[in-house]
């Protein structure tokens, strides 16, 4: 668990008996990384990652990329870009080596549940990514956020991924994604249907699995 405390930022082995920090130093923004370990950021944007025994390793993404998230078994960033605003996504294990790339202009997103959810600047289209594969699973038409996804926008592009890893109703198309990179179709509900369970044909919910 990482922590800041007087000015410091901390990591806590949970599974061990004591609560003496692992690691502790000093870290401009501290974020969660691959399999426990945290990355600690400077302010000159030169990171960290400081292993769950308190190992420390160069990031293996250069200063200038965007953070995104992290899953258990990945870390996922976008890098700057040509022109700074974005470019490929890619994901990192916890040895550093690059899993997968997506190509595209990404900037900003959040990751839960096995899931990314980002803004594609190029296309003008908000995405929903599988975070094990880099795949592409749903798109969405959109005006860009000016808030980079953050706590203040709740859905973007009208996208949940914090509700479970069941199905995406999206523009009227069941899509239900596993973990593993398969994936089923079902077909389109009906629009009585589409319009009792979301409120419309144009938002989009988590459904159950099946």
């Amino acid at each position: 668990m990482a922590f800041k405390q007087g000015g410091d930022a901390r990591l806590v082995d949970l599974t061990k008996s004591t609560t003496t920090p692992v690691w502790k130093g000093k870290c401009y923004k501290v974020r969660p990384w691959v399999g426990g370990s945290m990355l600690c950021t400077t302010t000159s944007d030169e990171s960290t990652v400081i292993g769950a025994a308190g190992k420390t390793s160069q990031a293996p993404f250069s200063k200038k990329s965007f953070y995104i998230g992290a899953t258990p078994d990945l870390g996922i960033v976008s890098d700057d870009g040509e022109t700074s605003d974005g470019g490929p996504m890619r994901g990192y294990d916890a040895s550093g080596k690059e899993k997968w790339s997506a190509s595209g202009q990404y900037k900003g997103g959040r990751v839960d549940n096995g899931f990314i959810l980002t803004y594609e600047i190029k296309s003008r289209q908000f995405q929903v990514l599988s975070a094990q594969t880099g795949e592409v699973l749903v798109s969405e038409p959109g005006k860009q956020p000016d808030s980079e996804f953050d706590k203040d926008t709740r859905f973007p592009g009208g996208f949940n991924i914090g509700s479970g890893t069941g199905g995406l109703l999206a523009s009227d198309v069941l899509r239900r994604h596993d973990l593993q990179g398969q994936r089923q179709r079902g077909g389109p509900p009906s629009q009585e249907s589409s319009r009792r369970s979301t409120g419309g044909p144009r938002q989009h919910h988590w459904m159950p699995r099946h």
